[in-house]
């Protein structure tokens, strides 16, 4: 992280939302966090339905599939989220993300609502590229709002995410009996709900437009540590002008150095 401890400032929760809301991008970085949290917090709750409700389901399959589909997202985010770390490719690989993830959302949509075998496959889809989208808009959440630190940044994502969380998962599971009664199969509509808001947020993000502060502060500081180190090793064996206090040559010519 590149803060490891909060200042004064930063530890004023309101002061937090002020200035990051106020920096062009924040609000991009936080609609792909919140999105991505609401997508795996409600799929993990409805998974065992999710699974049950596929012919030929047992009780093993609902434990394996939940348990991969959690370590998809550990393993992608991971994966992905050290790529992009490296490449700085943010907005290519968060779009792309957004997409991949709009599209694996809908055959879950599809396959539930036929109770098709392809539910699972489209799940581990859903694990693989969405999950990796916290980690990325948290990194992007830190650029933007440079120079404030990640844990300030990470807070009031997590908050927001879990919030919306708690309010979308209620209102899912209130609208699972909408259109059960032409398979027997809840949830269907509750799912091309949840595909509408993730389409929407690709779309948000899609017009996210901002300088990476924090990468282009420290490659300015490289720089000027390079620019440093060149000038003082200039002055080995160079020439010298030696002047007074008020900045007056006290020589004609210039002095050689020598090592």
């Amino acid at each position: 992280p590149e803060h490891l401890e909060m200042t004064p400032e930063e530890g004023n929760f309101f002061w937090l939302l002020k200035n990051c809301f106020s920096q062009h991008g924040f609000s991009h970085a936080l609609c792909a966090f919140v999105v991505s949290a609401i997508v795996i917090n409600t799929c993990s709750t409805f998974m065992s339905y999710f699974i049950r409700v596929q012919k030929g389901s047992t009780r093993a399959s609902v434990g394996v599939i939940g348990a991969l589909f959690e370590v998809l997202v550990m393993v992608s985010s991971l994966v992905i989220g050290k790529k992009t770390d490296q490449s700085h490719a943010y907005y290519t690989i968060v779009m792309f993300l957004l997409v991949a993830g709009a599209f694996s959302l809908a055959q879950c949509a599809i396959s539930l609502d036929s109770q098709a075998l392809s539910l699972r496959w489209a799940l581990i889809a859903t694990a693989i590229f969405i999950g990796p989208l916290q980690p990325i808009a948290t990194e992007i959440g830190c650029e933007v709002a440079y120079p404030i630190g990640e844990n300030g940044v990470l807070c009031i994502q997590e908050l927001t995410a879990n919030l919306c969380s708690a309010i979308f998962i209620p209102f899912f599971q209130k609208m699972g009996s909408v259109g059960s009664d032409r398979y027997g199969v809840k949830y269907t509509y509750s799912f091309y709900l949840l595909v509408v808001i993730f389409a929407v947020a690709t779309l948000l993000f899609s017009t996210y437009h901002s300088r990476y502060k924090r990468h282009d502060a420290h490659h300015d500081s490289d720089e000027d540590t390079n620019e440093e180190t060149q000038e003082e090793d200039s002055l080995d064996g160079g020439m010298v002008v030696l002047l007074d206090k008020e900045g007056v040559p006290l020589l004609s010519q210039p002095v050689q150095l020598y090592t």
